[in-house]
């Protein structure tokens, strides 16, 4: 049974990026690409990875992701997982959830896309996303703004809401969960670039993730959850 790891990549630099940082592994390697040519004669590759070249797709619509992984590859493939975002890439990770895949435990992540061909091939593809309709999102932005408790989930649309098209980069101890909540909602093509911080003030803009209740002075807007706050200073 042989395990395939995806990966949806924009540009060549992303490509070496993931691709190094994923050279020791115990699965099969898959390249989604979009916008360019890779260049496959690099010596980094091995002989089992696998290509796929895709004029234009959205790389936010993970229904579509999904169908292309499956469709894509070689029978063989029973286990396949795809990142979301190669930001999330955790080899540890990975390894762990091939191995739970492997003897038929179910394990979910909401970073990964999962799928095991033989169920997929008897029950159809899974339902990856649900629509929030208007007026839940209305409802959810209303309590935003109020800085009333929000659920992670909910965090997500109200990022997509206040924050302008943008991409983030992140401080190593911030949570992956929270940090795919803003990877899902950054805007690759953007050039304007936030940082997110963890309990501490910015010199300039960016956004705090605060665990500790601090003195955060001079923020746009402030996002309530259980156990932090997000602050939004644009």
């Amino acid at each position: 049974m042989d395990n395939l790891l995806v990966f949806i990549c924009t540009s060549q630099e992303d490509v070496i990026r993931i691709t190094k940082k994923s050279s020791d592994y115990s699965f099969h390697r898959y390249y989604i690409t979009t916008g360019f040519e890779i260049n496959k004669q690099l010596d980094i590759f091995s002989e089992t990875d696998s290509f796929l070249s895709v004029d234009e797709i959205d790389v936010k619509n993970y229904s579509a992701l999904a169908r292309l992984s499956l469709l894509y590859s070689i029978p063989s493939y029973e286990n396949i997982i795809i990142l979301k975002s190669n930001e999330m890439f955790d080899l540890a990770e990975i390894k762990f959830i091939f191995g739970k895949l492997e003897k038929g435990d179910e394990i979910n992540r909401d970073y990964l896309l999962i799928l095991q061909r033989q169920n997929v091939a008897l029950n159809g593809f899974p339902e990856i996303q649900e629509e929030v309709s208007v007026l839940d999102y209305g409802l959810i932005m209303n309590r935003a703004m109020n800085q009333e408790l929000l659920k992670e989930q909910e965090l997500k649309i109200a990022l997509s809401e206040l924050m302008p098209p943008c991409n983030y980069s992140f401080e190593d101890d911030l949570d992956n969960k929270i940090k795919n909540i803003f990877l899902q909602t950054s805007s690759p093509s953007s050039k304007q670039s936030y940082g997110v911080y963890v309990n501490r003030q910015p010199d300039g803009k960016g956004v705090v993730v605060d665990y500790k209740n601090s003195d955060i002075k001079k923020y746009t807007a402030k996002l309530v959850l259980e156990n932090f706050a997000v602050y939004l200073i644009l």
